[in-house]
């Protein structure tokens, strides 16, 4: 599950749009 910019981790964008692609 993806947290936020506020993560430790800094997701690649593929990530924030499989992230963003899930939720919506």
């Amino acid at each position: 599950m993806y947290t936020g910019p506020t993560s430790q981790q800094r997701p690649s964008r593929r990530t924030l749009l499989k992230a963003a692609g899930a939720a919506a």
